[in-house]
């Protein structure tokens, strides 16, 4: 009489690889939503952050920071990091990618330690009734789809779009100025 084996045969083998395939492609997709779910947290935080800097900014100094030019206006961290110190660092745009640096009006962010800002626009009265509230800036930061959505279509992110929607984190900075900030040349 032969004995038994022991093992599994070659159609088991193919069945547990395919259900672990299976779980593994339901997995994965929820895994990223979590991951972006967690960027976009992040990235509102750091707006608010940056927000509350530059309004301390403001009251110290009634005017705005001033913001280097790029086709897309950038803060210039010293003015919030010294010689008072508003916020010890300038956080970076954690949705930032070097391939984000072409933006749909054309300008090339040149260095990574700008292009990797938040984007920060100074409203006139007139563009502040334009959106309906009272405002004096906008801070704003890629969104999911990476790309730079800021300049003359201010498109912002919502989640209830799709997880991966298109669309920039915005902020508003309260305030009634008028006139538009300086620009460092």
């Amino acid at each position: 009489m032969r004995g038994l084996r022991s093992g599994y045969s070659l159609i088991e083998a193919l069945i547990v690889v395919t259900v672990l395939a299976i779980l593994m492609l339901i997995a994965i997709p929820n895994y990223q939503n979590a991951q972006i779910r967690t960027k976009v947290s992040r990235s509102r935080v750091d707006l608010r952050t940056l927000c509350q800097a530059v309004q301390s900014y403001d009251v110290d100094n009634q005017s705005l920071p001033p913001a280097k030019e790029l086709g897309i206006r950038f803060i210039d961290p010293r003015f919030l990091t010294s010689p008072v110190t508003y916020l010890p660092t300038v956080p970076e745009d954690i949705f930032f990618s070097r391939q984000t640096l072409l933006t749909r009006q054309g300008a090339i962010a040149l260095t990574y330690p700008v292009a990797a800002q938040y984007g920060y626009y100074a409203l006139s009265p007139v563009h502040a009734r334009i959106l309906g509230q009272d405002l004096s800036f906008i801070l704003a930061g890629r969104g999911p789809d990476m790309k730079i959505e800021f300049g003359y279509l201010l498109v912002e992110y919502d989640p209830s779009n799709g997880i991966r929607s298109r669309g920039d984190l915005i902020i508003g900075g309260p305030g009634n100025k008028t006139g538009i900030f300086d620009s460092i040349q």
